[in-house]
């Protein structure tokens, strides 16, 4: 398995961005979903009901009050730097099941794996349980526009720090 974000034609370097879920017992929006980039920037797409939020391109972000179906149709982007094709991450893999797997108030980093541009969850309890698959490369964003985009780290230090940055 290559790192994180990293292209495995590139050769060895450093994971680009890191992603992590947390599921808890709140009732309406158990689910939470944050990034932290390491080359370049990241944006996640929040799927909320009828209306789509794009924020601007970040090294860090995060999104709670989710539930399972808004975490499903939601969508992470990653730029390594500006100008670059930026690649999608779709979340569409993850279900109820597999979410009810983790324990609760606990962040559970994402993981390539395989061929092409697929993430799982690696939750340390008997593999990897979510499968989230990744759309590939898009067009570079036109002129302007802000660059969006995110990935996960292949070992992350403390999850939590970079929510005091937030």
């Amino acid at each position: 398995m290559s790192p994180a974000g990293q292209d495995p034609d590139a050769g060895p370097a450093s994971p680009r961005f890191a992603v992590w879920v947390r599921r808890s017992d709140e009732a309406g929006g158990p689910c939470a979903i944050r990034f932290e980039v390491y080359e370049g920037k990241g944006v996640l797409r929040v799927a909320r009901p009828g209306v789509l939020i794009v924020p601007p391109a970040r090294t860090h972000g995060f999104e709670d009050h989710l539930t399972a179906d808004q975490l499903r149709e939601s969508q992470f982007l990653h730029i390594p730097r500006p100008g670059a094709r930026r690649t999608a991450w779709s979340l569409a893999g993850v279900d109820d099941d597999g979410l009810a797997l983790l324990d609760s108030d606990v962040w559970y980093p994402l993981r390539p794996v395989g061929p092409g541009r697929t993430l799982a969850l690696d939750t340390g309890i008997g593999g990897d349980v979510i499968a989230l698959g990744g759309s590939g490369p898009e067009a570079s964003p036109s002129a302007g526009a802000a660059g969006s985009g995110t990935e996960p780290d292949e070992d992350p230090a403390d999850p939590d720090s970079a929510l005091s940055r937030i």
